[in-house]
């Protein structure tokens, strides 16, 4: 899996957990009730992507504070929310700052590079059919195509 693909995946899996947290409040129904394997593989599974971005967050961390000046877009970052607080209006997005020397396309052509690079990462696979029997459309099942096996 490439580092992009484990972010992806992470993502994948934290979205599906909140909404499953919303429909157990809402109904007090449980999404995965009985499937305790599944469940332990999704959380093995988020764990371990977890710790294989480390790398990746590390490497993205010393790109950022190479090419980008943080003081200064913490700077105008809190005028803009002043600013906003002000003339109560939402805060709107700043642009990102860049040391001198550095361009844009060198900043995001490494980040890219970084996203796409393959890692050594496997997950914890489980069968096709540890899903059944559960009320999920196939987009809250897309989340977990990365660690299913086909029977």
């Amino acid at each position: 899996m490439t580092n992009q693909e484990m972010i992806l995946a992470y993502n994948g899996i934290m979205q599906f957990q909140n909404m499953e947290q919303k429909k157990f409040e809402e109904s007090g129904k449980k999404i995965l009730s009985g499937k305790i394997q599944l469940a332990f593989s999704i959380n093995k599974n988020k764990a371990a992507i977890v710790e294989a971005l480390q790398p990746y967050e590390e490497t993205k961390k010393s790109i950022i504070e190479e090419y980008r000046d943080t003081a200064a877009e913490r700077k105008a970052w809190e005028e803009e929310q002043k600013a906003a607080e002000a003339e109560k209006r939402p805060v709107q997005d700043i642009s990102i700052s860049l040391r001198p020397g550095k361009s844009m396309e060198e900043y995001q052509r490494k980040l890219n590079e970084l996203a796409i690079q393959e890692t050594d990462f496997e997950p914890k696979k489980v069968p096709l059919s540890l899903f059944e029997g559960l009320d999920l459309t196939s987009a809250e099942l897309e989340p977990f195509i990365f660690m299913i096996s086909e029977d």
